[in-house]
């Protein structure tokens, strides 16, 4: 109708579309022809657009948007017994002990539905008597929980692929898809979701503030509240390997230990609920022939789940048959190669791009290999070598002593994504960190004697 303001936003197009009155009516139209092919590059931000695209919305800012939402989540009525029950039992605690169970009550008592957002959240007393909602119907009950316990609290609507880049549009309820709250205590603000089925741990492990930007349901008039995670909180891999070789022509035990934080938690908790421990020892083993092609299980992987800090401890133990190849004189043995810091080097397929490339942020990796000997050989000084670019950091070291090589690796990245102009430098940089993934130790014997020389070649960049 003419009396509602419409705005447009173009992207991609040289042309603006034409205002046209219908009657009562106003109409956009936009004719295209003989457009170019749009160019599909891998892992290009959600938030970026590639093509042409015409955005259409009639709120002129976020404040709008926020008050038009507002209303379905306003709860004015009283909370059902069994939750002031609840409530009654949680406020005997501390107020982060008392938040923390109640989100624990509506990420594992209540049964997620499908889909995000919805136009209106249902009734309090019927999420409870069914056990089950959607997004929207989690985070209005988990916002009413806290409010009852004397906790600020407020929906804040948030998008699960564009992040931040939801500020390059005009401000629109269709760009968001998905609905956290935030929480306050002690003045520190902590955004939180409902829907996290295996999550576990303490408020800021449990943090949910990768997506960067969020309308908050409250009464101020801000826009788009930036994101941010707590000072404390942890989210990544860790890695401890440790290799006992008790002579050159026996096996090779390996026992590797990775410890999985926030995120990635989540992530081993789901594919132990769906697989089960036997098949996950089994693609781990798999994954670890990939490098030592004789490797073998020697028991089930061991699997402790610290659901205080929200994370997750993986023991695995291998047995690897001919470790050491002899020829001419020399043992060499197989490499030493990270099995879970690949996934965060990840490279374009494109040589040259039009479009930023997504990293995998926030991630950090922390390995660390010990190698014992069964001989004494020569000591050699610390090495160590680092990767500082904008987008990444990475460190590696190798210590070499008499009958044992220590080495350790530690990998950051820092940014969501890297742009066209940046991606030559970090591909290079990748190129770099992939060759200190890998390190051979060789023994020597002499000719006259039984002394024996341990060393281990560090790749030169």
């Amino acid at each position: 109708p003419q009396q509602r303001k419409l705005d447009y936003r173009t992207f991609n197009l040289k042309q603006p579309p034409q205002l046209r009155r219908r009657g009562a009516l106003n109409e956009l139209v936009l004719l295209l022809d003989n457009l170019p092919p749009t160019r599909d590059e891998d892992q290009t931000p959600a938030a970026y657009v590639t093509g042409p695209l015409l955005q259409v919305s009639e709120y002129s800012s976020w404040d709008e948007v926020q008050l038009a939402l507002q209303t379905p989540y306003r709860n004015n009525a009283a909370l059902p017994p069994v939750l002031e029950n609840l409530v009654a039992q949680w406020s005997r605690t501390p107020p982060q002990d008392a938040a923390l169970a109640a989100l624990d009550y509506v990420q594992h008592d209540i049964e997620n539905l499908p889909g995000g957002l919805i136009a209106s959240p249902s009734p309090l007393e019927q999420i409870t008597a069914s056990r089950a909602g959607h997004a929207s119907d989690k985070a209005l009950l988990f916002t009413a929980l806290l409010n009852r316990l004397g906790i600020d609290a407020y929906p804040a609507l948030v998008s699960t692929s564009r992040h931040q880049g939801i500020l390059q549009f005009l401000p629109a309820p269709d760009l968001l898809d998905h609905v956290v709250v935030i929480a306050y205590l002690e003045g520190v603000p902590y955004w939180l979701d409902p829907t996290r089925r295996y999550q576990t741990g303490t408020l800021s492990e449990r943090s949910m503030a990768h997506f960067r930007s969020a309308l908050v349901l409250d009464d101020s008039t801000g826009g788009i509240a930036d994101m941010a995670y707590p000072a404390d909180f942890s989210q990544g891999i860790f890695v401890r390997q440790q290799f006992l070789i008790a002579d050159y022509h026996a096996p090779a035990k390996l026992e590797i230990q990775t410890e999985f934080h926030g995120l990635y938690a989540e992530n081993a908790r789901a594919l132990l609920a769906r697989i089960g421990l036997k098949q996950l020892t089994q693609t781990r083993e798999q994954q670890l022939t990939h490098f030592y092609p004789k490797a073998q299980t020697t028991e089930l992987g061991h699997w402790q789940d610290d659901q205080k800090h929200n994370r997750v401890l993986v023991t695995e133990r291998y047995a690897i048959p001919d470790f050491f190849d002899y020829a001419d004189g020399y043992f060499v043995s197989k490499y030493f190669m990270s099995l879970d810091a690949l996934p965060g080097l990840n490279t374009s397929k494109q040589p040259s791009r039009a479009t930023p490339f997504v990293l995998a942020s926030p991630f950090e990796f922390r390995q660390t290999t010990e190698v014992k000997l069964p001989s004494s050989g020569q000591a050699t000084p610390l090495e160590s070598h680092s990767v500082d670019n904008p987008h990444l950091y990475y460190r590696a070291t190798r210590l070499q002593a008499a009958d044992s090589l220590h080495l350790a690796h530690q990998l950051q990245i820092l940014q969501e994504w890297a742009p066209p102009d940046a991606l030559a430098q970090y591909q290079a940089d990748i190129q770099k960190i992939r060759g200190k993934l890998v390190h051979t130790l060789v023994r020597t014997v002499a000719a006259q004697s039984d002394i024996q020389r341990i060393y281990a070649s560090f790749p030169a960049v």
